[in-house]
């Protein structure tokens, strides 16, 4: 489920400079050719500026010094790397609970750690290793 959150909350959030409509509420991410008003997007550089400046999106992650006249932006250093820890706090990863599905099949001498979750259909092959707080989804090999 999305979280909803202002442009102000995320550029603090994100470590950025939030400039324009500091107020606006943005509940999820987008490229920036299907964007909404509620969502947010970035642009990396001068080289697809363009499509930012058309993209209908309410907020642009974007480098310093960047021009974007008429864009809210939050200005950070890596624009990529903060839409991903952006993606995160629009979904958050759901808390999964420790254990092994009955549906799991876990090979001879695997070597299971703590706290350990293995979903449904999942396959740890013979003598294989899983970490502490390993999460291993549903149909993994």
């Amino acid at each position: 489920m999305a979280t909803e959150r202002s442009v102000a909350e995320l550029a603090e959030r994100l470590g950025g400079q939030a400039e324009g409509n500091l107020q606006a509420r943005l509940s999820g991410v987008a490229p920036l050719e299907t964007a909404g008003e509620t969502e947010l997007s970035f642009v990396e550089s001068e080289r697809n500026r363009e499509e930012a400046l058309a993209s209908r999106a309410g907020c642009l992650l974007a480098p310093p010094g960047l021009n974007l006249p008429g864009k809210t932006a939050i200005r950070v250093r890596n624009p990529r790397y903060a839409m991903a820890q952006a993606v995160e706090l629009f979904h958050p990863a759901r808390a999964s609970t420790a254990g092994i599905h009955a549906t799991a099949l876990i090979g001879a001498g695997a070597v299971i750690g703590k706290e350990v979750s293995i979903g449904p259909y999942v396959v740890v092959g013979a003598g294989s290793r899983i970490g502490a707080r390993t999460r291993i989804g549903a149909g993994c090999v």
